[in-house]
C-alpha cells in the first residue's frame, strides 16, 4: 500500500514541477473519428476529419541551440479539424480557430515529410542535441514516430549526413517500413522490429515508390512488386559512370545487377516512378558531355526493366532549345519550359510524335498534378492549364490585388499581411507544393511591419470556377513577431 501512495504522490510532483517549466505532463488530444489516410508525404496529410500539417519553414542554418526543443510555434507540426470545401475559421488576432499542436520539434525544413499509418505519424526534425564539441548538428535529420494524438513521441532514426534526406514510410506485410538515402547510403529500417540495413553504398539519386493513401480497413500491405520496388543509381566501379539498380522494401534486400547498364563515362539519375495497374513506368536521365535527355522506361509486374526491348523506351528530349528544364507528368508525356529569344519562359507539351505550345503567357509552373499544370504566371496570379487538347487556363488565386496597411477590410487577419507574390526562389518547388484532394498547398513568404520576412503555409481550393478565383487561407498559427498589424492613426484635428 505504501508502494502505491508513493507512486501517486512522485506523480503529482512531476505535473507540479511542470509548473516551474522543469517537466510537462501532457493531456493527450482526441483521436481522429477516421483513420483513412490521404496524401501521405509531404507536409500536409489529411486523416479523416483532420488535417495534419507543419507550421511553416524554417531554416536549419539560422538555427540556434534551444531551437528545436519546447514551445516551437513556427516549423512545428500542428493539426485543424476541417470539413472539405468549407473555409478556415480565424479569430479577431488573426490566428486560425481549433488550431493543435502535435509535436513540439520543428517539421517544416528542408528535410520534411509527412506519413501516417494507423495511430502514428511518422516526420522529419532537424537534430537538435549538439556534438561533443558543442557545435550545432541541425544539418542531421531525425525521423520520429508520434501519435496521432501527441503521445509517445520517440524517434527512429538518426542519419550520419548533414545534407537533406529523401525518404518514405511504408506499410508492408503487417509491417511498417522506412527507406532513407542518408547521404551515399540508401537505408531501410522496420519500424517493427527495429532493425535497419543499408541496401546500398555510393548512392547517388533514388525514387521511392509513392503510395499516398492508406485505409487500415482494406489491405494496402499486398503491394505488387512493382509497387514495392525502390530505384537507384550508384556509382559501379567496373566501369566509367554509374548505372540503375533495384531494390525491395518488404525483402529488404538490393540487387547486384544493374537494371540498366550504364554508358561508358555517362550519368544517369533516376527521376520519377509511376505504376499503372501491374506495370509501372520508369523516368530516368542521361547526362554525356554536357548534354542530358530524359528516358522513360517500362517496367513489367516484377519492377524489372524492360530496357532490351527499344520500343518500351521513349525519349523525350529531342529539343534543340537551350535553358530546357523539363517536368514529368502523369500522361506519359514531358513538360518543357524554356527561354525563347526574348528571355521569355514558354511552357511546351512534348511527347515523342509532337511537340504542342501549351500556354502564351509565361508561366513558372510549381506542381503537375492528375491533368492538370499547376503555377503563376507574370500577372501574379494562380493557375492551373488542362493537359487535353484544350489546354484551358484557368486563374485559381489572385495576388495582385492584394491588400496593403492602408486597407481595411483585411483587420479580420486572414490575408492581413504583405507580400509580393508566391516566392519559392528560397524552397525546392517540388518538395513544397503539396495536394489533398481538394486543395493545394503551398509555402509562401510573408512581411511583418519591419519587412521581416517569415514562410508559413497556405492553401487553395483547386476547384475554382472560371467566374469565382478561391481566396488563399493562411493554414497556421504565426509567431506574434511575423504578423502583419494594421495601426489606426488618429487623425489630427
Amino acid at each position: 500500500m505504501k508502494k502505491k501512495i508513493i507512486i501517486s504522490f512522485l506523480a503529482i510532483c512531476l505535473c507540479v514541477i511542470s509548473l516551474f517549466g522543469l517537466v510537462g505532463c501532457k493531456t493527450p488530444l482526441n483521436m481522429p473519428n477516421s483513420l483513412s489516410v490521404t496524401s501521405n508525404g509531404g507536409a500536409v496529410v489529411r486523416v479523416g476529419d483532420y488535417i495534419y500539417f507543419t507550421n511553416g519553414f524554417v531554416k536549419t542554418a539560422d538555427l540556434k541551440y534551444g531551437d528545436n526543443r519546447k514551445n516551437i510555434t513556427q516549423g512545428a507540426i500542428y493539426r485543424v479539424k476541417v470539413e472539405i470545401n468549407k473555409a478556415l475559421e480565424y479569430d479577431d488576432k488573426g490566428n486560425m480557430k481549433g488550431a493543435e499542436k502535435i509535436a513540439d520539434n520543428i517539421g517544416g525544413f528542408s528535410s520534411l515529410n509527412l506519413f501516417v499509418y494507423d495511430e502514428y505519424l511518422y516526420y522529419s526534425t532537424p537534430l537538435s542535441t549538439p556534438d561533443k564539441q558543442g557545435n550545432g548538428q541541425f544539418g542531421r535529420t531525425v525521423i520520429k514516430q508520434i501519435k496521432l494524438n501527441g503521445e509517445s513521441d520517440r524517434d527512429i532514426y538518426t542519419t550520419n549526413s548533414s545534407s537533406p534526406i529523401t525518404w518514405a514510410v511504408y506499410k508492408l506485410g503487417g509491417q511498417v517500413v522506412i527507406g532513407v538515402l542518408d547521404g551515399e547510403n540508401l537505408v531501410s529500417i522496420n519500424v517493427t522490429t527495429n532493425k535497419s540495413n543499408t541496401l546500398a553504398q555510393k548512392v547517388s539519386s533514388v525514387v521511392f515508390p509513392k503510395v499516398q493513401e492508406y485505409n487500415p480497413a482494406s489491405s494496402t500491405s499486398n503491394l505488387t512488386a512493382g509497387e514495392q520496388a525502390v530505384y537507384y543509381t550508384r556509382t559501379d566501379d567496373a566501369i566509367n559512370g554509374n548505372a540503375i539498380y533495384k531494390a525491395n522494401l518488404k525483402t529488404l534486400e538490393g540487387n547486384d545487377n544493374p537494371q540498366i547498364n550504364a554508358n561508358n563515362g555517362s550519368e544517369y539519375k533516376v527521376v520519377d516512378y509511376k505504376t499503372d495497374g501491374l506495370l509501372g513506368k520508369l523516368y530516368y536521365t542521361v547526362t554525356e558531355q554536357g548534354s542530358t535527355n530524359y528516358f522513360g522506361t517500362t517496367v513489367n509486374e516484377n519492377g524489372e526493366v524492360l530496357s532490351s526491348q527499344t520500343s518500351e523506351t521513349t525519349q523525350y528530349t529531342t529539343l534543340a532549345y537551350e535553358q530546357v528544364d523539363f517536368i514529368l507528368n502523369p500522361r506519359d508525356e514531358a513538360i518543357a519550359i524554356y527561354k525563347n529569344s526574348q528571355d521569355k519562359k514558354e511552357v511546351l507539351l512534348v511527347n515523342y510524335i509532337q511537340t504542342t505550345k501549351i500556354s502564351d503567357s509565361e508561366i513558372s509552373i510549381l506542381a503537375i498534378r492528375d491533368n492538370f499544370i499547376y503555377g503563376y504566371n507574370s500577372n501574379n496570379q494562380l493557375v492551373k492549364i488542362g493537359l487535353d487538347a484544350e489546354h484551358k487556363t484557368t486563374v485559381i488565386a489572385n495576388f495582385e490585388n492584394e491588400k496593403d496597411e492602408n486597407d481595411k477590410e483585411i483587420e479580420d487577419g486572414k490575408d492581413a499581411f504583405y507580400s509580393a507574390g508566391i516566392d519559392t526562389d528560397k524552397l525546392n518547388k517540388n518538395l513544397f507544393v503539396d495536394f489533398d484532394g481538394d486543395y493545394m498547398y503551398f509555402f509562401r513568404n510573408y512581411k511583418n511591419n519591419d519587412g521581416k520576412e517569415s514562410i508559413y503555409l497556405a492553401r487553395v481550393n483547386v476547384n475554382s470556377s472560371e467566374e469565382q478565383a478561391s481566396e488563399v487561407e493562411t493554414v497556421g498559427q504565426m509567431e506574434e513577431s511575423h504578423k502583419y498589424v494594421i495601426s489606426e492613426t488618429a487623425s489630427e484635428e
